[in-house]
């Protein structure tokens, strides 16, 4: 159930992926709207015995034990450690699981997620060939198709696509929008939760725009139509976000703040083709890719740079103090790194990069002759293994920890600020993404041994 791929250390697949498939104009799988996500129905109190004394769990935790007879699929650790919560299934019975407490038996169960803080669950479920949003225990409105919930920022609403006689609603707590042929992504939240965008689609018209409107669905503001989107991002703070739009033939960006679908709208310069968005992490600079007459740019800021690649593999990567732009790129079958425009060395295939807390590191893996290893600041770990991914520096820099297999075992290598090898921690049957403790000092991270789901705490020294 949980096949390997790039992510193979991580999560297993969901346990149920029948029922109809949405009918959609959706050609594109929106990077960087994949926001903390919740259910629309509000939220139950918590109970004094879940209390966290920390913002991390950072005390080893037998969290859950998947029951004798059950296959378990779709497993999530709560960010902060101190939850689990996976489907279960027996014959053609199926349930979802948050620690040790099961819920309702239904005929699928997937798309679990987490609130923000990480007491409540809310997720996809079918009753009696109908698709419904679970969140908490309370069942939400029967549906033919519903989308992944999404929470709200502070865990007390839940929103998500709801689709009924060949037409799409965002819902939000039972209420629904006024009916579309589709929607373009998953709804958003505005940093304060009052309010949610969407991009609907027109297929009659041909046209799409980006709508904002209340939590309640009350006042929806529509902005600018245009005759499709390509790409979509927001600002890591959610205040901003920026779309690459398609108007009679012509293809430009356009960024605006939540709150101003329509007048407050800024289009960029004119191209023949513009993808892979990214926001600096202070939400001031926005870079793409961009074409022109069979000329390619990195543009950041409206300002183009030379582009010597076919393509990229990810949006770009800005350094935490936004002066520095990271980028994976293709040139003929071959993978490398534009750093602040310089050409780094090709391989095979490239991970996503991570820059250093002080901006001055690059850390990413890189796979040759079949192996994969990491590089930092254009130097070979020397350690190579048969996947590597998901690097992350601590907090003061000192230590990278990335995810590994080989030999078909899965660990959690630890390395010096410059990918040298410190440990490798004993492996375990999957493991998730390592974090680090505010201090730096230790990790915590989500393992499954046999049937048991642990918090696993290591020290990095």
């Amino acid at each position: 159930m949980s096949g390997p791929g790039k992510n193979c250390c991580g999560r297993p697949s969901p346990l149920n992926n029948s029922g109809p498939a949405k009918n959609r104009l959706i050609s594109f799988i929106v990077l960087g709207i994949i926001l903390s996500l919740c259910s629309c129905e509000k939220k139950p109190a918590p109970s004094s015995s879940t209390d966290k004394k920390s913002p991390v769990n950072m005390k080893e935790t037998r969290l859950s034990i998947i029951p004798q007879g059950y296959e378990a699929g779709g497993i999530v650790f709560s960010p902060d450690g101190y939850h689990v919560a996976y489907a279960i299934k027996k014959q053609d019975s199926y349930f979802a699981v948050l620690g040790d407490k099961q819920g309702k038996q239904y005929g699928g169960v997937k798309d679990i997620v987490f609130s923000p803080d990480g007491r409540t669950v809310a997720y996809a479920a079918t009753k009696a060939g109908k698709k419904l949003i679970v969140a908490g225990e309370k069942e939400g409105r029967a549906y033919e198709d519903v989308g992944r919930p999404i929470f709200s920022p502070d865990g007390n609403v839940v929103a998500y696509e709801a689709g009924k006689e060949n037409k799409w609603h965002i819902a939000v707590d039972g209420r629904e929008s006024e009916s579309r042929d589709s929607f373009y992504s998953p709804p958003a939240f505005s940093p304060d939760g009052r309010l949610i965008t969407y991009i609907e689609q027109h297929h009659d018209r041909k046209k799409i725009a980006r709508v904002v409107n209340s939590i309640e669905l009350k006042n929806p503001r529509k902005g600018k139509e245009y005759d499709g989107l390509t790409a979509l991002a927001f600002s890591p703070d959610r205040s901003r976000v920026a779309c690459s739009v398609i108007s009679e033939g012509k293809t430009f960006l356009v960024i605006s703040d939540f709150g101003s679908p329509g007048e407050g709208e800024k289009a960029g310069p004119v191209y023949d083709a513009l993808s892979n968005i990214a926001f600096s992490p202070d939400g001031k600079k926005v870079a793409y890719l961009a074409g022109k007459k069979e000329k390619r740019f990195l543009v950041v800021n409206d300002r183009e740079e030379k582009f010597p690649a076919d393509g990229l593999l990810f949006p770009p990567f800005f350094s935490p103090d936004g002066s520095r732009i990271a980028a994976v790129a293709t040139r003929k079958g071959q993978t490398f790194v534009l750093i602040d425009g310089q050409e780094g060395k090709h391989y095979e295939d490239i991970g996503p990069p991570v820059f250093s807390p002080d901006s001055s590191k690059l850390a990413f893996p890189a796979r040759k002759d079949g192996k994969w290893f990491l590089v930092v600041n254009g130097r070979e770990s020397g350690s190579s293994y048969d996947i590597a991914v998901s690097p992350v520096f601590s907090p003061d820099g000192s230590r990278i920890v990335y995810r590994a297999r080989k030999d078909g075992k899965r660990f959690v290598v630890i390395a010096d600020k410059n990918g040298r090898t410190v440990k490798e921690i004993p492996p375990y049957e999957m493991v998730w993404q390592p974090v680090f403790a505010p201090d730096g000092k230790s990790i915590a991270y989500g393992v499954k041994d046999g049937r048991e789901l642990w918090w696993k705490v290591e020290s990095v020294k």
